[in-house]
């Protein structure tokens, strides 16, 4: 929960301080948090109406989504770090 309180105020002291070059990688890291946690969420939505559905199948659907979480985290960072065409 502390990670989650610290990673919401890296954002908020970037936007206040935006002109200063040591808040930079904070802008990054919060970047990439709310990213990493919109689609955290989204996918974890979807296993929670599964798991609903078909609790037999519940932890199949938890390592599942999060298997797919971890390579979509993965893939929109090598995603991100090219140059655009």
């Amino acid at each position: 929960m502390i990670v989650l309180v610290l990673a919401g105020l890296c954002i908020i002291a970037a936007e206040a301080f935006r002109r200063a070059s040591w808040v930079v990688p904070l802008r990054y890291g919060g970047s990439v948090w709310l990213g990493v946690l919109a689609l955290a969420v989204s996918l974890l939505a979807v296993e929670s109406i599964l798991s609903l559905a078909l609790p037999r199948f519940r932890r199949a659907a938890t390592v599942t989504a999060l298997t797919v979480l971890a390579l979509l985290v993965v893939y929109t960072f090598v995603n991100g770090s090219r140059r655009p065409w």
